[in-house]
């Protein structure tokens, strides 16, 4: 019987651990974990800070994965020698274990330089782990002033995180730019004028270079005050276990694509790993969840004797702040198509026929099928790559190819969900893709309820619930929805291209709803802002009765688009509403108002008001937004006097 030992708990190791379970169902596993946790995501520890998330959800894997996968686990060891002659590993407490199979998946670990005077500083945190996570919490209050140096993903997310918590943040960085790894100057400008309009204050091209207890002196001469301090500068992949016995390693240990390191039986995996990128055509280290998890099964395939490749790794970036959301992927070499806004930039770099890389802010809908095209190397002469630039669309395949090119491992993936109920649905969104399409959806209800960071397309019709709890992702359904879409959603994107079911937005407190065709009853029911994030909703054609019944806060509009000889909304709107606003394209003389409420014609700080809201919802549907604000508008909002108001803050 084989013995596989796999040297760290995260993604990678959870991809190692059933890629061997699926060869070899009887060797015996055992994981060395420095943490205390079992497998979780990464990414969300910032979402667990907003407290949008808790320990138990952010588990990347169920409570028994370990005991399903008949795995032993050491929590709290740590791997301080592989000795290769004699195929043992010694743990930090001398404890020897003889392996057959071996793989590192140990990640990377913050990189802190050496500043004078950091041994002063009493409150300083890394943001890179769980426990990370919980010590910063337990140091911050309201009146915290946080410095957080540096202004890459893991500072840029952690500064979000924090956002709500404590009384100001600054982010400094010695590079000119924020995302600087990324994102060139113009692009990282889009991105820095968001988060500076959310309230982080950023010194660029500056940095600390001495500590005297809180405060830090700046490369600039400048001098900052603080009482908390995040370390954010960089990570480096942890490499030493292969270097110390000869392993061959560069800035990451150096695989193959079936993840053999240059030792026999020794395996490496995740985002201590350096492998080929294909859109580059060299190796680099592409600290990716998404990599570290296919890197781990094949591995995992490997070591039990299968045969699995992992050879279209490329460089992706998923990431969002305060619901501006960025995707890059690729590298940004040869022809540069490009679309930009004040908010949004859509970039696509061509060469030698090919799509080599992306950058896309504000606009990130169906950016998967951009890279399925980047990694599976699709000769641009065989779709129509004019469309697909104004819009990533399958129909710009043939319907042969569509298939063939949507279906991916692990970045876009197709679904045909015609038998799954909801409960399998949901599970088979967590575990996989970033970019998944839904085909033949039929009634399913609570799809991605409480998900975050995905891009699902629907193509079918959901039941009740879609996207309820909504933390992040963005939701495009080609067809029709049923009732309560977005129920308390806190933040992302769904957008409707049909119509819509009753009770809309029920109590959503953050992110936008998109509807092109009509909305049933009490759309926008319960409706109410959440800790400074306004939802909005945007109906295009009409709305039921009941509209915006107990609204208590966010944007709600109906355009009525196709309305044609109907009243834009049906009886009864706004009972009871008590905070937020509404905007009717109409003059609604035949519509009947609560005295409760203002009924008003859009004036010019209206419009303006008004015209961020349609700009996004003209450019998903392809209307003109200069004739769309051309129409007279009605602006309701609650009275002062409204008892219902009264009602509600007493409460």
């Amino acid at each position: 019987m084989k013995q596989y030992i796999i040297i760290g708990n995260g993604v990678a190791a959870a991809g190692c651990i059933e890629g061997i379970r699926s060869i070899d169902k009887d060797g015996k596993i055992t994981v060395i974990s420095e943490e205390n946790h079992p497998v979780y995501c990464r990414p969300l520890i910032s979402y667990y800070l907003e407290n949008k998330t808790d320990p138990e959800r952010m588990n990347y894997r169920s409570a028994d994965f370990y005991d399903k996968m008949n795995c032993d686990v050491f929590y709290g060891k740590k791997v301080i020698r592989i000795d290769a002659y004699s195929k043992k590993i010694v743990l930090d407490d001398d404890t020897k274990l003889p392996y057959t199979e071996i793989c590192v998946a140990t990640g990377s670990s913050p990189f802190v330089p050496p500043i004078e005077g950091l041994d002063t500083v009493e409150k300083k945190f890394g943001f890179m782990t769980l426990d990370d996570t919980f010590a910063l919490e337990k140091a911050i209050d309201k009146d915290s002033n946080v410095l957080i140096v540096g202004a890459g993903l893991i500072g840029l997310k952690c500064a979000e995180g924090l956002h709500d918590r404590v009384e100001s943040i600054t982010v400094c960085d010695l590079a000119d730019r924020v995302l600087s790894s990324i994102l060139d100057t113009d692009c990282a400008t889009i991105v820095q004028r968001h988060l500076e309009a959310n309230g982080i204050r950023f010194l660029l091209g500056d940095t600390a270079v001495r500590f005297d207890n809180n405060f830090a002196q700046m490369k600039s001469g400048k001098t900052v005050e603080f009482d908390t301090l995040v370390l954010a500068v960089g990570v480096r992949a942890n490499t030493t276990l292969v270097k110390d016995i000869g392993g061959e390693v560069n800035r990451g240990i150096l695989v193959n694509d079936r993840m053999e390191t240059s030792l026999e039986s020794i395996y490496a995996a995740g985002d201590c790993t350096e492998g080929n990128d294909i859109s580059l055509g060299q190796k680099r280290v592409l600290a990716l969840l998404p990599n570290a998890y296919m890197q781990g099964h094949t591995a995992g395939v490997n070591m039990a004797g299968g045969n699995e490749v992992f050879g279209k790794a490329i460089p992706m970036n998923s990431i969002g702040f305060f619901d501006l959301h960025i995707m890059t992927a690729g590298t940004y070499v040869g022809e540069m198509y490009e679309e930009k806004s004040d908010s949004t930039l859509k970039r696509l770099f061509t060469k030698d026929g090919l799509l080599k890389g992306f950058i896309l802010i504000g606009k990130t809908e169906r950016a998967g099928i951009y890279t399925s095209l980047i990694r599976e190397r699709t000769p641009l002469d065989t779709i129509d790559f004019d469309t697909m630039k104004k819009i990533a669309t399958s129909i710009a395949f043939s319907p042969k190819k569509k298939k063939k090119n949507l279906e991916v491992w692990y970045n876009i993936m197709l679904l045909n969900v015609k038998s799954l109920d909801y409960k399998a649905l949901n599970e088979a969104l967590r575990k996989n893709a970033t970019d998944i399409t839904l085909e033949e959806c039929c009634g399913q209800r609570f799809i991605a309820a409480g998900m975050s960071d995905k891009n699902i397309t629907i193509n079918g019709v959901p039941c009740n619930a879609l996207g309820a709890y909504l933390n992040g992702s963005t939701i495009i359904v080609n067809a029709n929805a049923q009732d309560a879409v977005g129920d308390t959603m806190n933040e992302g994107k769904i957008i409707i291209h049909g119509n819509i079911g009753d009770a809309a937005g029920y109590a959503m407190r953050g992110g936008k709803i998109f509807v092109k065709g009509n909305a049933g009853y009490r759309a926008g029911i319960h409706m109410k802002a959440y800790k400074e994030k306004a939802p909005v909703m945007v109906i295009g054609g009409t709305a039921g009765s009941f509209l915006g019944e107990y609204q208590a806060g966010g944007v709600i509009i109906v355009l009525g688009l196709e309305a044609k000889d109907k009243k834009i909304v049906g009886f009864f709107p706004c009972t009871g509403m008590h905070g937020g606003k509404m905007f009717l394209r109409s003059e609604c003389k035949d519509v009947k108002f609560p005295s409760q409420v203002t009924a008003r014609p859009a004036e010019e700080s209206d419009m303006k008001e008004l015209k961020t809201y349609v700009i996004e919802y003209c450019d998903l549907f392809g209307y003109d937004m200069n004739e769309v604000l051309a129409s007279p508008f009605t602006v309701v909002t609650p009275d002062s006097k409204n008892p219902y108001k009264q009602m509600y803050v007493a409460n």
